[in-house]
C-alpha cells in the first residue's frame, strides 16, 4: 500500500519518496523518523483495507483486449494500454540506495555501457527519471536496477547471477505479469539480456531477447525503423524507439552466431529501413528529419557510432542467412560470399576514416564485422 503523498521528511530533503507504508525506502535505510501528512495515513484496519483493495483494484486493472484481437477497434475507441500502479518492493529499493548513489550509478552507466549501447535518451534519464519532481514508476525503477546491474562486474569468486540479478528478473516477471508494456521495460529487459550474454547465463540470455523482441513488436518499435515519424511523437522519443529496435536487432543476431541455422527472433531489416541518427546530434537535441540514413544511403562520414553499428549488424545478418542457406547455385554462392566480404571491409575503412576524422571509437562496430 502507498501514500497519496510523500512523507514530510522527504520533503523537507527534497529528495524522491517511495510512499511505502508504514516507513519510506529512505527514512528505513537512514533510521529516521518516517511521517507522513496528516490525515493521509489510513487510521484504522477498517481503512487500511479499503486503500489496499483499492491500490489492488488499479494493479489489477484489466489489459484491453483489443490491442491484440483488433488493434482498428482499439484504436477507434482511443483506448490507451494501462500503466499499473506497482509498488516497488523493499528487495529492489534496496539495492538502488539513495539519490546520491544512483546518481553516480548512472553516470557510470553513461560512461560506460552507454558507448556501445546508446538504446536510452540521456535528457529523460537527467530531466525526468531523476527529477525530485517526477514520480518514479515501476518500470522506471526496474530500468535503474537494470543499469546498475549491467555497471557490476563481479570477482572470479562470486557467481554472475548476485542477489541483484535475481530481484531484476523477479520485478521484471512481477511487472509483466502485472500487464506492464512500456518501452522502459523493453529497456530493462535489454540491459538484463546483455548482463546475461556478457556472463554467458544461458538459456536466459536467449530467452530475455526473444522476450524483448516480442515486447518491442507490441509496442510497434519494429515499424519505427521503417517510416520517417508516422506517429507523431517528438523526434527524440521516435529516434529512442528506433535504437530499441536496433539494439534488440544486434543481441538477436550475436546471440545466435554459434547456431546460424537458428530462427531469429526478428526479420532481417530493409535497406530502405533507417539508421540511428548520429549520436552527438541526438544527445544535444539537434535532431532534424534531413539527417536521417537509411541502409542503403551513401556512406557519409558523420553517421555515428550506433549508426555504424547497426551497418555491421545488418551485415553479420546478411552473413548468418547466406551460411545457413542452402547453396543452389555454387557459383552464385561464391559470388555472394566475395560481395559480402568486400561489404564488410568497405564499411570497417569507413569506420577507421570516420573515427580518425572524428575522434570517436568503434570498436563494437569493427568487431561486428569480424566475426
Amino acid at each position: 500500500m502507498l501514500a497519496p503523498f510523500a512523507c514530510n521528511r522527504c520533503k523537507q530533503r527534497k529528495g524522491k519518496c517511495d510512499k511505502a507504508l508504514p516507513q519510506c525506502g529512505h527514512c528505513r535505510r537512514n533510521g529516521g523518523k518516517c511521517e507522513y501528512p496528516s490525515g493521509l495515513r489510513p487510521s484504522n484496519a477498517h481503512s487500511s483495507l479499503i486503500a489496499l483493495q483499492a491500490q489492488q483494484r488499479v494493479v489489477q486493472q484489466p489489459f484491453p483486449p483489443s490491442f491484440f484481437l483488433d488493434m482498428n477497434i482499439f484504436r477507434q475507441a482511443r483506448l490507451e494500454l494501462p500503466r499499473p500502479s506497482l509498488a516497488v518492493p523493499a528487495y529492489v529499493s534496496d539495492f538502488l540506495g539513495g539519490d546520491e548513489e544512483v546518481r553516480q550509478m548512472v553516470t557510470t552507466f553513461f560512461s560506460n555501457v552507454y558507448a556501445y549501447m546508446p538504446c536510452i535518451s540521456k535528457t529523460w534519464i537527467y530531466q525526468h527519471l531523476l527529477s525530485p519532481l517526477t514520480p518514479v514508476h515501476a518500470d522506471s525503477t526496474l530500468l535503474l536496477l537494470s543499469m546498475q546491474l549491467i555497471n557490476w562486474t563481479p570477482t572470479a569468486s562470486e557467481s554472475p547471477k548476485s542477489p541483484a540479478y535475481i530481484a531484476a528478473k523477479q520485478f521484471f516477471f512481477e511487472l509483466e505479469n502485472a500487464g506492464n508494456l512500456s518501452i522502459r521495460l523493453v529497456q530493462a529487459g535489454i540491459f538484463i539480456a546483455l548482463y546475461e550474454l556478457g556472463h554467458c547465463i544461458y538459456p536466459a540470455a536467449y530467452m530475455s531477447v526473444g522476450t524483448c523482441a516480442r515486447h518491442a513488436v507490441a509496442l510497434g518499435l519494429d515499424k519505427d525503423i521503417k517510416q520517417s515519424n508516422a506517429t507523431g511523437l517528438p523526434w527524440d522519443d521516435i529516434e529512442e524507439r528506433r535504437r530499441v529496435w536496433w539494439a534488440i536487432l544486434i543481441l538477436d543476431r550475436f546471440i545466435n552466431l554459434g547456431n546460424p541455422p537458428r530462427m531469429l527472433a526478428t526479420a532481417d531489416p530493409a535497406t530502405g529501413d533507417i539508421l540511428p541518427a548520429d549520436d552527438a546530434s541526438w544527445e544535444q537535441g539537434l535532431l532534424h528529419a534531413t539527417e536521417l540514413f537509411t541502409i542503403g544511403s551513401q556512406s557519409q562520414l558523420r553517421m555515428g557510432r550506433f549508426a555504424r553499428f547497426a551497418q555491421a549488424t545488418y551485415l553479420l545478418g546478411q552473413v548468418i542467412r547466406h551460411v545457413s542457406d542452402e547453396p543452389r547455385d555454387d557459383a552464385f554462392y561464391v559470388q555472394e560470399a566475395a560481395q559480402l566480404n568486400r561489404t564488410l571491409h568497405a564499411l570497417i575503412h569507413l569506420s577507421q576514416s570516420e573515427a580518425e576524422t572524428r575522434s570517436l571509437e568503434f570498436c563494437t562496430q569493427t568487431a561486428a564485422c569480424y566475426m
